[in-house]
């Protein structure tokens, strides 16, 4: 079971490890990545920072796909992690079934991208992405840490 779908620039770290998944009773990460999952050495490092009893596969989205359609089916509590908002887009494309309800936590400031919420800003591809999820039904906030406030992004979709 997919618990929760998360974007996070850092992927697992100690905020993932102390709030996100001890709250949501993870007990298995699918953290979609590209680049971590093509760098022995950066998907060590991924591998071993999850918490003891968590599984973690670091995967790219070739590989993800099926890991994905089996968490779906069964009943382990699963966060589903990924670097950037269009990659959703991508994992919904690939796996219909997935939860319709994704949390945009941490994406840092960079040439070209706006400030969406705290934490999180966004270049112009990405928004669009954004927009093109929640007009097909996706339920879409910005929350970077359980005990700190949400953004919908209904109530900001009408500033982009």
């Amino acid at each position: 079971m997919i618990t929760l779908v998360r974007c996070d620039d850092r992927l697992i770290h100690g905020q993932c490890v102390t709030t996100i998944i001890p709250k949501n009773g993870i007990k298995r990460v699918v953290a979609i990545d590209e680049y971590t999952a093509t760098t022995p050495m950066m998907k060590k490092v991924f591998l071993a920072a999850a918490p003891k009893g968590v599984r973690v596969h670091v995967a790219t989205m070739e590989e993800a796909v099926p890991m994905l359609e089996r968490s779906l089916a069964d009943d382990v509590p699963t966060l589903v992690l990924m670097r950037f908002p269009e990659l959703y887009e991508q994992v919904l494309e690939k796996v219909p079934n997935m939860p319709k309800e994704y949390n945009i936590a941490n994406a840092p400031p960079a040439d070209g991208r706006v400030q969406i919420a705290s934490a999180c800003y966004l270049s112009q591809e990405q928004i669009a992405s954004v927009k093109r999820m929640a007009d097909a039904g996706v339920h879409i906030y910005f929350n970077l840490i359980p005990s700190q406030p949400t953004t919908e992004w209904d109530s900001i979709k009408s500033k982009y």
